[in-house]
Parts: C-alpha cells; structure tokens; sequence
C-alpha cells in the first residue's frame, strides 16, 4: 500500500473514532495512544472490522521494573577535605585530582577565605530498583476479509507497511545518562563559542556603522569575548589532557551564571545595534520620500510649463485669425 492510501485509512479511522457512539474507553484508549505499536493495534483492528462493532477494551495491569543509577557529588569547603583526607593515599588524591584539577569557587558567605573555598568530591552512587503497576488497556478485533485477492493483497500491504513502521520506531536507540550528560555539555560547550562571536559581530557592526559614544560598548563587548574564548580554550585544554568528563562538565557548570551575565551584556549591545540600524532605515525612508516628492513637482512644474506654452501658442494664434478677419472687413 502506497503512503497515500495508509494516510487515507488512518484519517478514516480517526474519523470513525471521533464519529461518536462508538464502546466506552475504546475513544479514550485512542486518544493516548502514543507509540507506534500502540497506533498499530488501532488500525489492524478498523482493518478487520472497519465498522468497530466487535472490537473490544480490556483493562490490564501491567508490571515494569525500572532501575536507575546516579552518581552523586558534594561540594564541601577545602578545610573539611584536609580533614577528611588524611592518609598519604588521601592527600595526594586531594592534591593530584581535586585541587590542582579544580578551580573551586568562593563560599557564599566567605568568598575571601581560601581554606573555605568549595570543591567537588565524589560522594556515592545511587542504585534504584522498583516495580511499577500500570493500568492500561488491550484491544481486541476480529472480522472477515473477503474472499478475494484484492482485499487480502490490500490487508497484508497495510500490515506490512505499519509492521515496517513499528520497527523503525523501536530501532531507534535511546541515549544512556551519560550520553545525555555528553550531550548536553556539546551543547552548552558550543553555546559559549558562539556567544562570543556573536560578541564580535556586534562589536563589529557598531565600529562598521560608526556610532557615536560607543566606545564603551565596544570594550565591553571586546572584553566579554576574551573572557569566553579563555573559557572555551580552558575546556578544550582539561579535555585534551585527558581529564575526566565530570571535571571538565564541573568546571563548565560552576561558569554559567557567568556567562548568563554576558548573554545580558551582548544582548544589550545587540538592541543598540538595532535600534540603530532602524533609525538609519527611517531617516533613509524620509530621505527617498522626500527626493520622491521634490521629483514629482519638478514633473508637475514642468507639466503645468508645458500645457502653458500650448496654450500661450493658441491664444497668439487666434489673436493673428482676429486681425486677418479685421482685415478682410
């Protein structure tokens, strides 16, 4: 069966659905279908009964068991770590992978002490197991296809083509929670370099457009930009140097709120640039208004001197038919 005609059965069991008077819970069970298998059930059961009479609901329960793993991590300040790291082992774990790996961040209510600045340490890991019930329902059709070639040959295309589209949905991978996480770094990583260079273009078309009293702007957009490409550069070099994802991530993360500020900073600039750029555009609309308006007088003017002399050149002639009458008298 080619799209076409699939696309013709499914809006055809939607409309036999949405037609009304149909089972309780079988519209219902419709409506949340989500997934492909789901969607499936439906149309094999119009298929053999297009009229939904012998179709029937069941409630089911169903029993899933879902486990789920996380690694915890704290921030503690760097004189409870002396603390708790005492062993020569310990120490050189603190020194080695922590301290020298790690910028820290101030404490919120000492930011000036040093030995209260807050790293991240491993904590624990967190495994999850549970069973879930769910209430669902289970559709049942049964029907009878005629006896006939064509409408055997049409039910097993229609099977087949959403058999094929069932599968291609279920082939699609789902993404673990470190790929997630992976993800989801690229993703604030690649956001940083291009925050910055939308810091340059803006710096850029304000010297470009020349206006005035921008300086300002413009170094503080030229600073914003450093500040992110050292960032981006900072990454890539932990990244390089083979350091684990969850410091890198870290060191990432602790610099959002930061960069969030600079979002703010560019965008500003951004508004500038635009408000100029629409000024520039009205002050060039009038401008064209105006040279419109002065060519279509100059045209009117030289109209009005046209029609003028003809009709200048009329008159004299009939003043010259005049004495050539007085004449003939």
């Amino acid at each position: 069966m080619d799209p076409a005609e699939r696309k013709r059965q499914n809006e055809a069991l939607r409309r036999k659905l949405l037609s009304g008077g149909l089972k309780p819970g079988l519209l219902e069970k419709y409506q949340n279908c989500t997934t492909a298998q789901q969607k499936f059930e439906f149309l094999k059961a119009f298929v053999l009964d297009p009229d939904m009479e012998n179709v029937e609901v069941e409630a089911s329960f169903k029993e899933l068991a879902e486990r789920k793993t996380a690694d915890v991590y704290v921030e503690l300040p760097l004189e409870e770590l002396r603390k708790s790291y005492t062993s020569e082992a310990q120490k050189k774990f603190l020194e080695e992978t922590i301290l020298q790996k790690q910028q820290g961040r101030p404490h919120p209510q000492d930011p000036g002490n040093a030995e209260m600045r807050l790293y991240r340490v491993y904590q624990t890991g967190l495994d999850k197991s549970s069973n879930v019930s769910r209430l669902s329902t289970k559709l049942r059709g049964k029907g009878r296809v005629e006896k006939n070639a064509a409408a055997r040959n049409a039910l097993a295309e229609s099977l087949a083509g959403k058999c094929a589209d069932m599968t291609k949905s279920f082939n699609q991978k789902e993404l673990t929670h470190d790929e997630k996480q992976q993800k989801e770094f690229d993703r604030d990583l690649q956001t940083v370099h291009a925050l910055a260079s939308k810091a340059r273009a803006t710096a850029k078309s304000i010297i470009d457009a020349k206006m005035l009293n921008q300086e300002a702007t413009v170094q503080s957009l030229k600073s914003v930009y450093g500040k992110l490409m050292e960032l981006h550069a900072r990454i890539n070099e932990m990244i390089f140097e083979g350091e684990s994802f969850y410091n890198y991530a870290y060191a990432l993360n602790v610099e959002k709120a930061r960069c969030e500020e600079f979002e703010k900073e560019v965008t500003s600039a951004e508004t500038i640039v635009k408000a100029h750029e629409n000024r520039v555009a009205a002050e060039k609309r009038k401008r064209d208004k105006e040279k419109k308006e002065e060519e279509e007088n100059a045209r009117k003017k030289a109209k009005a001197a046209e029609e003028w002399e003809a009709w200048g050149g009329e008159t004299e002639d009939w003043g010259e038919d005049l004495d050539d009458d007085g004449d003939d008298a």
